[in-house]
């Protein structure tokens, strides 16, 4: 898959995203799949929405062979996925990862629930959480057409 089919051109994640941001106030955020790169954003924000310098942005490149300069603006911190064991993190964004990842292992998702306290997901991505105990998901949200699931982490 190439670089520009996996970008995301959805309004409805960045609302949500950082919706999100705004309602749990995280002093640390993991974006997993390097949401912000994908949506083409050059700095900690799009669409007039911002991530404050004081929050710990991290990433976790799922493409390290790839890693544009940019991201090192971006984020405070790039890990690859096993360098995300023992870490903690406020919230995690896990959006479009199915359209980026062709198969995501339930180690990878296994590791984001025990470092969030709290997972933000959209719908197709939501299925890798179903593997897991069915009290995870704290919620739905429904935006532009789109649903996007809340999910609690085991850090919280």
């Amino acid at each position: 898959m190439s670089w520009t089919e996996r970008m995301i051109r959805s309004n409805g994640d960045i609302l949500c995203d950082f919706a999100m941001i705004q309602k749990v106030v995280p002093q640390s955020i993991c974006d997993y799949g390097l949401f912000l790169c994908r949506c083409g954003s050059t700095s900690r924000g799009i669409g007039g929405y911002t991530i404050a310098k004081n929050i710990q942005l991290s990433g976790v490149d799922l493409y390290p062979e790839y890693t544009p300069e940019i991201y090192k603006v971006i984020y405070d911190q790039l890990m690859n996925v096993d360098e995300v064991k023992g870490k903690s993190f406020d919230l995690g964004m896990m959006l479009r990862l199915s359209e980026c990842v062709p198969a995501v292992d339930n180690g990878y998702i296994e590791r984001a629930i025990a470092s969030c306290k709290w997972l933000l997901t959209d719908e197709k991505s939501y299925q890798y959480f179903q593997a897991f105990d069915d009290d995870v998901t704290l919620g739905e949200l429904n935006l532009e057409e789109e649903k996007y699931y809340i999910i609690k982490g085991r850090m919280g």
